[in-house]
């Protein structure tokens, strides 16, 4: 696809992930998928304590949910 070259396996991973569009991570809260770890953890910072539902609980749920 390009010329990008990396020794390490999970930066290549994640690397590919640009090509594709590939968004393996869900929000446990509204559903959306975010294309990185990161870009998720910023995402569920952006949610205000009104978006959470009432029954959303951490001890039940993890924060991410990947699906690669």
């Amino acid at each position: 696809m390009c010329h990008q070259r990396s020794r390490d396996y999970s930066a290549m991973i994640k690397h590919l992930r640009t090509h594709n569009g590939a968004s393996p991570y869900q929000c446990t809260i509204c559903q959306e998928y975010c294309p990185s770890l990161s870009s998720m953890q910023k995402h569920m910072k952006a949610h205000k304590p009104e978006d959470v539902p009432p029954d959303w609980r951490i001890e039940k749920t993890y924060l991410y949910l990947c699906y690669v």
